[in-house]
């Protein structure tokens, strides 16, 4: 986004050295294009991470209402299979499974109840499992646009037992786990993204909009950069960068004429062929220092340059946060897994141990095998 924001300040520059030039008025109208289109794509993105994570929660609700009704199921067949004189240990390892399963969506605390039972609950303080499963519900949404919310009942939240659940924040009644990860994703980073997106794409259309830089517009008319063809408006301000898009009346790829970068957005004739004041007049707007509405990347007076690289250096600020987080929660799933192995059996270990006893024994078994033909042989002399 950086480089399509140079790019078009270079266009403007270009275009005030030859006035005159239609390729170099088309070359601004088409960087000015394709910084609007970068826009697009990136708010595209994050609503298809969205439409994603909403998705996953749905299937992620799916499987673990399924697994909690697995174990209970299991918790009802395992005292009545020892109380009749069967043999237990496959079934507490499947629950095992079953339980490690439930813990990689919401990190769980199990607790032994009488007769090889037992009972799980969240970190949060859930009751996931206390005899009877918990039933969780959720509606998936699939296709999500950025006005979208729980807030505003366009989303759905997650409820257990017909009872709202809290998704985000530390008071999170299933936090640590993969379906909190997608919630936040859905309801917090995205729309935190989302938002930052936004407020470039109003900085940058509001620039076009100051009052005196085009004496040819009417103050009803939009600017070089548009809310899809319309002024800026600050009751729609969710998802604009979606919506952002050159003004058609200069974009020669639609009919447009570029000349009227040079001449005024509102001008009626192309006028002096030499005249760059208006060019320049729209380059320099963007080296205008000016207040960032919202305060999402601070207070003070930025430039155009400088707001899309506070929007990059945020994106990757939570990138490189992101990957601490991970790098940390891999070596504490490594460590755990060490302690795990160290405690109770090593699967793996021990059925490459018994590989090795085998191929051991079928090699003496080759051996005595061969002595013994030997000393046949030898008898029979």
């Amino acid at each position: 986004m950086s480089t399509r924001l140079s790019d078009l300040e270079n266009s403007f520059i270009t275009a005030a050295s030859l006035p005159d030039s239609v390729e170099r008025l088309d070359q601004v109208a088409r960087s000015a294009g394709d910084l609007a289109n970068a826009l697009n794509k990136a708010s595209e993105g994050v609503r298809q991470a969205r439409s994603d994570a909403d998705r996953k929660i749905g299937a992620q609700v799916e499987n673990l209402n399924r697994t909690l009704q697995d174990i209970e199921d299991l918790n009802a067949k395992i005292p009545a299979i020892k109380n009749s004189g069967g043999d237990i240990g496959a079934l507490l390892d499947q629950r095992h499974v079953l339980i490690d399963q439930v813990n990689t969506m919401i990190p769980v605390n199990v607790v032994p109840r009488v007769n090889d039972q037992v009972s799980l609950y969240s970190d949060g303080g859930l009751i996931l499992l206390e005899g009877k499963a918990s039933e969780f519900t959720f509606s998936t949404t699939g296709e999500t646009m950025p006005h979208m919310t729980v807030a505003n009942g366009l989303l759905s939240g997650l409820e257990m037992n017909g009872n709202p659940v809290r998704t985000s924040g530390d008071t999170a009644q299933i936090r640590g786990g993969a379906l909190m990860a997608q919630f936040t994703i859905r309801d917090e980073l995205a729309i935190e993204a989302q938002m930052q997106l936004d407020t470039v794409a109003r900085d940058l259309i509001e620039r076009f909009e100051t009052s005196g830089l085009d004496l040819t517009a009417l103050v009803s008319d939009p600017g070089l950069f548009t809310d899809n063809g319309n002024r800026f408006d600050p009751t729609a301000f969710v998802g604009l960068a979606s919506r952002i898009a050159i003004n058609s009346t200069v974009d020669p790829d639609v009919g447009g004429d570029s000349w009227k970068l040079r001449s005024g957005l509102g001008a009626v004739t192309a006028g002096d062929p030499g005249q760059a004041a208006q060019l320049s007049a729209f380059g320099n707007i963007l080296s205008d220092a000016r207040p960032i509405p919202g305060g999402v990347f601070g207070t003070g007076n930025m430039r155009a340059a400088e707001l899309t690289e506070a929007l990059l250096s945020k994106a990757g600020a939570h990138a490189h946060a992101a990957d601490q987080r991970q790098a940390f929660a891999n070596s504490a799933q490594q460590q755990m897994a060490q302690i795990e192995a160290e405690q109770g059996v090593d699967t793996d270990q021990e059925l490459q141990r018994l590989m090795q006893v085998e191929q051991t024994y079928a090699a003496n078994a080759r051996v005595i095998s061969v002595v013994d033909e030997l000393l046949e042989t030898l008898l029979r002399l």
